[in-house]
């Protein structure tokens, strides 16, 4: 469907009232939607998939909360270790990073893999056998992981699975933007 993408170019922008009135907290993402603000990524992509990406949500209360649960698994186990990771490897300030940090993150963000990897061995998507909302909000958030050249070679399924979401045309698409 039909967009606009408006690029939020400094904090100051996103310090402005009519930025703060869709996410009063002065942070990307937003999303306005008419007379509809939402913020945080999960929120928007729950939205848009209800409202414009239907085929996304699996139609059972089962796989909506198997949905649920595996947006929420992926920001509660998987992106603070993986922005552990980012933050004292690339992000921060040479000076300003911890290398012990980032080490015990790898090593921690290894026990929640192997949960995704076993899942993964069972069928080739999350929730059912088709690519979902699921995929997608794992997947998205797995993207930054891929920043740190993280070694998938002892989850051969993840790796499969990640490609195959990363193969998708949308996700090119948006990544060409």
């Amino acid at each position: 469907m039909p967009f606009e993408h408006i690029p939020v170019i400094s904090l100051d922008e996103m310090r402005r009232a009519e930025f703060l009135a869709i996410n009063p907290n002065g942070k990307i993402p937003a999303l306005l939607d008419g007379e509809t603000a939402i913020f945080e990524s999960m929120c928007i992509n729950f939205y848009l998939a209800e409202n414009y990406a239907t085929a996304l949500l699996p139609n059972e209360n089962d796989g909506r909360m198997q949905t649920l649960q595996w947006s929420f698994w992926a920001i509660s186990e998987i992106e603070p270790l993986q922005m552990d990771i980012l933050n004292n490897t690339k992000f921060l300030p040479k000076d300003k990073r911890n290398p012990a940090v980032a080490e015990l993150a790898m090593k921690r963000i290894e026990r929640p893999l192997r949960v995704l990897e076993q899942m993964l061995t069972a069928q080739q998507w999350l929730v059912s056998n088709t690519f979902t909302l699921a995929d997608l909000n794992l997947a998205s958030v797995m993207l930054l992981l891929e920043m740190t050249k993280f070694d998938y070679s002892p989850l051969p399924r993840t790796r499969e699975w990640l490609d195959r979401c990363y193969a998708r045309p949308a996700l090119i698409k948006a990544l060409a933007r």
